[in-house]
């Protein structure tokens, strides 16, 4: 084995071993690739304050119904949903963008019905639905970034695999649905001038 191989060996050992220590292998794929378990947030969704859902939103729930019933055991679609500004899951904090800060409101998802690349989005709306069980299931209601202008030449692009890539600052109309049992990670982005 090469010298240099052997002397990372305890660098390694420890960004993958413990699952309980921020920013290793093992917490970053139990925290951004692992089931989705939503907690804390704005408190246990209270069942009497169930509020209208926008009519955009309602549209892109109905539009992926039929998927989401397979995917999501006990649910059925709703005219109304407990809505919240911030929700854990698996430890990081997503929240509702709210103009002036993208904190925590920006994602990156793979679109209901798709098994190809992530593509990044904010965070319109978070919101629970009840469940024929009387538990629930949690949803984004986002937009997601437009692609860079056809001329702007990305950077990255010749690295695939590294994951990063050049998006528009400016976001669709389209409202699409992201259920948090499903891969979602959270964002960092960097303005480009």
């Amino acid at each position: 084995m090469p010298e240099v191989i052997q002397k990372c060996g305890d660098i390694v050992a420890r960004a993958c071993d413990d699952s309980s220590i921020r920013g290793t292998l093992n917490s970053d794929i139990v925290t951004f690739g692992g089931s989705q378990i939503p907690s804390g947030g704005d408190g246990e969704p209270n069942w009497d304050k169930l509020q209208p859902i926008e009519e955009d939103i309602y549209s892109a729930l109905t539009s992926c119904s039929v998927a989401l019933s397979k995917e999501l055991p006990g649910w059925t679609l709703t005219r109304n949903a407990f809505f919240r500004k911030s929700i854990k899951v698996n430890g990081m904090t997503f929240s509702v963008n709210r103009g002036a800060s993208e904190r925590n409101s920006v994602i990156f998802f793979r679109p209901i019905g798709e098994n190809g690349s992530l593509v990044p989005a904010v965070i319109r709306q978070i919101f629970a639905m009840p469940t024929v069980s009387q538990s629930q299931w949690f949803f984004l209601a986002v937009h997601r970034y437009q692609s860079a202008d056809a001329g702007i030449v990305d950077p990255f692009g010749r690295y695939k695999d590294f994951g990063a890539s050049i998006w528009s600052n400016t976001f669709a109309d389209l409202v699409e649905i992201v259920p948090i049992s499903g891969p979602i990670y959270h964002a960092i982005l960097r303005p480009w001038d």
